[in-house]
């Protein structure tokens, strides 16, 4: 008979096999949230990049401050980029008959888990009267969780807004956490400046400077162009649905408009194609998600884009986006019907 060799185990050594056993218990329960190797929210977005978000502003607007906000305009670059805070504020402003606080939190890329984040993060330490929302547009969709949420969630402080997304997601987010921990748990919190802009007109828009004169704004009746809708009106892609992680977080934003008693109103914000085609740009499903009684201030894009003068045509976007001047003439034409629907 052969003789029978002994079983040589990988790993030998007692001290060996109790460190792997100790890590691999030690990951059990940072998946159970029992550990944080993350430092607070207001770090990690210190180190977002300018172009995918205004960290200085972010930081200073939602954990520095704490007074009541009159109309917080959140959400991807259809709001940071395309509504142009000002004209909304002075408006207001006009209505309240005193100067109103109104601001814009955005970030680049569509992704409801970060409005969700970010607004949550606001009631924890300031009253918000009225919320603006643009509604999801069928090209941004994508996977979730959102492609830099590493930057933005907190495992396990984020916990309970995870729980009840698709497996896949929430082993996205997880993974994301697990694998960024150590250069996480190494960011420092930095202190960070405002812009001078931001300071003086406390708002958050990326190309300010490129300002029209109220003389080059066009004269139009906006009722011509803009109606206020429902979200069941506005034109609607059945064939491009959100997913149901992304359904999960708009109801989790509607869930906070509806305990912190926000007045909500959507803005439906144009896309370069909407200039150029009469395709449905809305997700399906978003309709089943929301309140019927919340208006839309949905515009005919075609045909507004259509009256303007040629040198505003030339200048009104620049990629899927409008440009600094775009947002300016677009939010002109829309402020009066928006700021009816604010209280």
């Amino acid at each position: 008979m052969p003789k029978e060799l002994p079983i040589e185990y990988p790993i030998q050594r007692k001290e060996e096999r109790l460190i792997i056993s100790v890590l691999f218990v030690f990951l059990l329960l940072l998946t159970a949230g029992y550990f944080r190797l993350t430092p607070s929210r207001k770090s990690l977005i210190a180190k977002i990049p300018s172009t995918e978000t205004d960290a200085d502003f972010v930081i200073d607007e939602v954990y520095g401050k704490t007074g009541d906000i009159d109309a917080l305009i959140i959400g991807p670059c259809t709001a940071w980029w395309q509504i142009y805070t000002p004209f909304i504020q002075e408006k207001l402003s006009e209505k309240y008959k005193r100067k109103a606080d109104v601001i814009t939190l955005g970030h680049n890329h569509f992704g409801s888990d970060l409005t969700y984040l970010l607004l949550k993060d606001v009631l924890k330490q300031r009253k918000v009267k009225n919320l603006i929302l643009p509604l999801p547009k069928v090209e941004d969709l994508y996977p979730f969780p959102h492609q830099n949420s590493v930057n933005w969630w907190i495992y396990p402080d984020d916990l309970e807004g995870v729980r009840g997304v698709s497996f896949f997601g929430y082993t996205r987010i997880l993974g994301l956490n697990l694998f960024s921990s150590i250069y996480r748990s190494s960011l420092q919190d930095e202190t960070r400046f405002l812009s001078s802009i931001n300071q003086e007109l406390g708002f958050n828009s990326l190309r300010d400077t490129q300002r029209l004169k109220t003389s080059e704004l066009p004269h139009l009746n906006s009722k011509d162009y803009v109606k206020v809708k429902t979200t069941e009106e506005t034109d609607l892609n059945r064939e491009h649905p959100l997913s149901e992680d992304w359904v999960r977080f708009y109801k989790l934003i509607f869930e906070l408009a509806k305990t912190h008693q926000i007045n909500l109103v959507f803005i439906d914000s144009p896309h370069a194609t909407e200039f150029e085609s009469d395709e449905a740009t809305i997700p399906g499903n978003f309709s089943e998600m929301t309140d019927p009684k919340i208006p839309v201030i949905a515009t005919d894009f075609k045909k507004w884009f259509a009256v303007l003068p040629a040198h505003l045509q030339s200048q009104i976007y620049a990629g899927h986006n409008l440009t600094a001047i775009g947002s300016q003439a677009f939010t002109n034409l829309i402020k009066d019907q928006l700021v009816e629907k604010l209280k």
